[in-house]
């Protein structure tokens, strides 16, 4: 062989090597995974004999099987002695365990000196309540702290003389407990889903032998509180877990499912924590600081899905927007009912902030009309704020299961919209959302109190009391339009559905500008939330996911380079800048004579809205009455059922029967009578009229107008008894309050909403721009 061929062979056996070498575990090496379970050396330190020795035998079978899974997860071994009562092992030693002499006791302990003491409390062997079930793997928990023990500046800390008891809690708690107890159980009940393959209920989520539980309004990182300050306990669950340390073990246990696989035999569900322990440095007060270091290095090495990484300030609003989706995981939800059109709003103060690191929960329910006056579904806003910059970028809004994403331009409120459509109402003709606020920041440890303010919208616009401003007179609240017949007439009262936006240069440029490193961002978080979605399936379907994200990736990102869509949505923004003219566009949903109606009114002013006399060519006033509405809706029907492509090859025959059947379905629409036509400027017998604007700003909109319409043949002479030519009056107001503001992005929001089919503005796609929405849907 020549050396250039064996300089090759070994080049490639060296690498074939270390692919062997990387594809096994690396596992932390244990003196031994072997226990020896005996009495207290106060009761001689003897074998158990009896009843004693099968329950020996048991939590010795148990810790036997989880030294060998915390060693295959490179933990350290713990910090526990052997049989000699040392921590180093000659030949072959075992660690030692003792068994309580007090079998009544069902608790099991770890101590700081490395000693463990396990229960022999005899519903070990036949569990019946659902305690015992979870006690099964007592031992687990008990030998996990000796893991935590394991890590030397973890150890120091926690064991120190001197660790503080935070916020008045009870004496026996330390500031430390809600990660040493809080992760210990959350252990233990990975433990038992791994051996029996299944998941275990949260006790607020149904039946669960699980009976370790809190709420969330008290910070994470706050230990119990004491007995006087604890709220009244929910059925089921155990007194020394409410609101405490072990409570917490929802939230770990929920981090290993987002960091790892919730998969119950899923190593990484559980070997995340070696990242948290393992951190070197300064351990203080609750220890938020280092646990949160440890979660933002776990989620780089392990891989972890991008909306995890980030340490609290990503995994703690994730954890609420996935898992605390019950009333129950709160000591306080505010209740609020809204009808529509409504706005609530909820300030804080220094009694109602959020403390760090802690949840706000609101229930809103929202209650459509008996009789909805439009086919056009309601909106919901949701917008969360706070005067301070810092303490904003630390809260996080949570709308039922969604995490709200922060908008692009940080000068955008951050809100979601929800469109109500009619399927998620209830028999009762209402929906529930439950609306969180969460509080921490992007590290932890800064996270302050935060004052805030949370405002939910119904529609956004509803009218106004009685106004008069630069226009005589007063001017009733909401809308009315009176004309001769219901094409010219619409009514809607102070509750009336209605919206407007203002098309002004720069307001249309901004919004441009806005629209596609927004729409970009939305494309992110709709990959990203596919991903989450699919990890709680499988690993196969994340990775198969995955594949179709970067493949998506690669050919999305070619055809923006290709398309220079910055640069022309740069120009078309510079372009709409140099226009002088504004337009106000106005959506009105009422009734009339003959059903419901629908009003779109658009006015051309010059500059930027402001009161003025609109001449009539510069204003358009469109009603479409129910009549109208339900011929469209019928010759959509009519043309979903045809076959386009086979109608290039029917004969005349056939293409004649398809005109006879669609004339007859729209036979009940027909109408002989001539329509009532709006005069114009040209027309010197007709009065063309003007429209008054009292006041054009984002938060209110209103003004007055008339003009004649004819009936008749415009070229013949008028009035003759031949072709009589009929004249009537039009007049209207509007007068309609907005919660917008002039940083909102109105104009897709406009345009995006759901309205009838008579609506010519609507495109819905434009929802999919704006902050919080989806490019995907679900």
């Amino acid at each position: 062989m020549n050396p250039t061929r064996r300089l090759l062979m070994a080049h490639a056996l060296l690498m074939v090597g270390l692919l062997l070498a990387t594809a096994k575990p690396v596992h932390a090496k244990w003196p031994t995974i072997n226990w020896v379970i005996t009495e207290k050396p106060e009761k001689g330190g003897t074998a158990p004999t009896g009843t004693r020795a099968t329950i020996a035998e048991e939590h010795r079978l148990t810790l036997q099987s989880a030294s060998s899974w915390f060693q295959s997860m490179s933990f350290p071994a713990p910090y526990q002695i052997n049989e000699r009562g040392k921590f180093s092992f000659k030949d072959n030693e075992r660690y030692l365990a003792y068994l309580r002499p007090d079998s009544s006791n069902p608790v099991s302990a770890h101590s700081s000196a490395g000693k463990m003491r396990l229960s022999s409390h005899e519903s070990l062997l036949d569990p019946q309540t659902p305690n015992e079930h979870i006690y099964q793997a007592a031992a687990v928990h008990e030998l996990f702290h000796g893991v935590q023990r394991a890590y030397p500046s973890y150890r120091s800390w926690a064991d120190g003389a001197n660790m503080k008891k935070l916020h008045d809690c009870d004496p026996g708690e330390r500031a430390n407990n809600w990660l040493t107890e809080g992760t210990a159980s959350a252990v233990q009940i990975q433990y038992l889903e791994r051996q029996n393959r299944q998941h275990l209920n949260h006790p607020f989520h149904g039946p669960s032998h699980i009976r370790w539980a809190r709420t969330f309004d008290q910070p994470l990182h706050w230990p119990r509180l004491s007995e006087e300050q604890s709220v009244v306990l929910p059925a089921g669950v155990a007194p020394y877990a409410w609101q405490c340390s072990y409570g917490t073990w929802y939230f770990w246990y929920a981090v290993g499912n987002m960091l790892g696989s919730p998969n119950p035999l899923d190593t990484r569900r559980t070997s995340y924590l070696h990242h948290v322990f393992s951190q070197e440095g300064s351990w203080t007060d609750s220890g938020l600081a280092m646990v949160d270091l440890g979660l933002k290095y776990a989620a780089a090495k392990m891989d972890a899905l991008r909306p995890y990484h980030g340490g609290l300030y990503a995994l703690y609003p994730q954890f609420v927007a996935q898992y605390l989706d019950d009333d129950k995981f709160f000591e306080h939800v505010e209740n609020v009912a809204l009808e529509t059109p409504a706005v609530y709003e909820f300030h804080s103060d220094d009694l109602s902030h959020i403390e760090p690191v802690a949840t706000r929960a609101w229930r809103i329910r929202v209650q459509t009309p008996p009789v909805i006056a439009s086919d056009a579904h309601y909106t919901v806003r949701f917008s969360l704020d706070s005067s301070d910059p810092a303490m904003k970028d630390a809260l996080h809004l949570i709308v039922d299961h969604r995490l709200v994403s922060r908008p692009e331009d940080s000068a955008t409120p951050y809100s979601q919209l929800r469109r109500i459509h009619p399927h998620l109402l209830d028999a009762d003709g209402g929906i529930e959302y439950l609306v969180r606020v969460a509080n921490v920041a992007r590290n932890a440890v800064d996270t302050a109190p935060a004052e805030f303010s949370l405002k939910v919208e119904v529609e956004g616009f509803y009218g106004e009391d009685t106004s008069s401003g630069s226009l005589p007179g007063a001017i009733p609240p909401g809308f009315a339009i009176t004309g001769p017949d219901p094409k010219w007439s619409c009514f809607g009262d102070d509750d009336a559905r209605a919206t407007y936006a203002f098309m002004t240069p720069e307001g249309v440029a901004s919004q441009l500008e806005r629209m596609l490193p927004q729409g970009l961002k939305n494309i992110e978080d709709d990959l990203d939330r596919a991903e989450m979605q699919a990890q709680k399936y499988s690993q196969a379907e994340l990775e198969r996911i995955q594949r179709h994200r970067r493949r998506f990736e690669n050919s999305f990102d070619a055809s923006v380079e290709a398309s220079d869509v910055e640069r022309k949505v740069a120009r078309a923004a510079a372009e709409v800048r140099l226009e002088t003219d504004s337009q106000i566009m106005v959506k009105l949903n009422g009734r009339n004579a003959a059903g419901t109606c629908d009003v779109l009114l658009v006015l051309t002013v010059p500059g930027e809205p402001a009161p003025q006399r609109v001449p009539p060519d510069n204003y358009s006033v469109n009603i479409t009455p129910k009549s109208q509405v339900d011929a469209m809706t019928t010759a959509a029907d009519f043309a979903s059922r045809l076959d386009f492509s086979a109608m290039q090859t029917m004969s005349v025959d056939e293409l004649q029967r398809i005109s006879e059947q669609f004339q007859s379905a729209m036979q009940d629409y027909d109408n002989t009578e001539p329509d009532w036509l709006r005069c114009t400027t040209n027309m010197q017998d007709c009065e063309d009229g003007e429209f008054h604007l009292g006041e054009a700003s984002y938060q209110h909109l209103f003004g007055t107008f008339s003009f004649q319409v004819y009936k008749g043949d415009l070229e013949l002479v008028p009035g003759t008894a031949e072709h009589p030519r009929e004249y009537a009056e039009v007049s209207g107001h509007i007068n309609i309050t907005s919660t917008q503001e002039d940083v909102d992005n109105h104009l897709l929001d406009f345009l995006s909403r759901p309205s009838g089919l008579g609506d010519m503005l609507q495109i819905p796609s434009l929802e999919a721009f704006m902050q919080g929405g989806s490019m995907f849907g679900k």
